[in-house]
Order: C-alpha cells, then structure tokens, then sequence
C-alpha cells in the first residue's frame, strides 16, 4: 500500500531486500542439495516457487521484492542507454545501488552461509 511504502526508510527497505533473498537462498540451498534424495529434486521447483510467491507476497508492498540484482540492473543500465540518462541512478538517490543491488548480494551470502553452517 502507499501508506506502507511511505514510511519505509532506506534501511529498513535494505534489511527487507536483504531478508527476503537470505530466505530464499536459504531455500534453495536446501531443497536443492543432492543429499536430500531423488524426490526433493523432483519437488525443488515447486517448493522454491511457492517461497518465491509467498516472500513476494509479504515484501513486494514494501520494496517490490527485486531478490535479484539482474530484475532491477538490468533495465536500469538499458535505460541509461536508451535516452533516460542519469535520472535512472538518481531518482531515489543511492537506494537503487544499496536496495537493489547490495542487499541482495549480502541476503544471498548470509542465506546461503547459514545453509551450509547448520547443514555441512
């Protein structure tokens, strides 16, 4: 809603990025580890959708749930390139380098870490 996005700071924004994509690298990690045996492939795909769609759910009114610094990059770059300029890094000032790029990066990195610390 407005109103939520409205109140959400820059770090919280981070924390939520960072958050999400931790969960969800920390899912993937573990249906995906061979160990879990042949029917937790067979599930995988299901069970990293439906964290996907849930976490989306939850997080998306907030920052839109990017969990992928290619979903917000990407376009971002392309932009640049296609006439908008400099308006597409300056908008919302730093937030699209620490929102959607780092925290990602950082949410991976401590979901995936915090698989293999209680699982290997």
């Amino acid at each position: 809603t407005a109103a939520a996005r409205g109140s959400v700071t820059p770090a919280k924004a981070f924390f939520t990025e960072a958050l999400g994509t931790a969960l969800l690298a920390f899912v993937i990690f573990g249906v995906s580890d061979r160990r879990r045996g042949a029917e937790a492939q067979r599930i995988a795909p299901w069970l990293i959708g439906l964290t996907l769609t849930v976490l989306i759910a939850l997080f998306s009114p907030l920052t839109m749930a990017a969990f992928n610094p290619a979903r917000d990059l990407a376009p971002r770059v392309l932009s640049y390139f296609l006439g908008w300029g400099d308006l597409v890094f300056t908008t919302n000032g730093h937030g699209w380098l620490t929102v959607y790029v780092l925290a990602p990066v950082l949410g991976a990195s401590v979901g995936g870490g915090t698989y293999r610390a209680l699982f290997r």
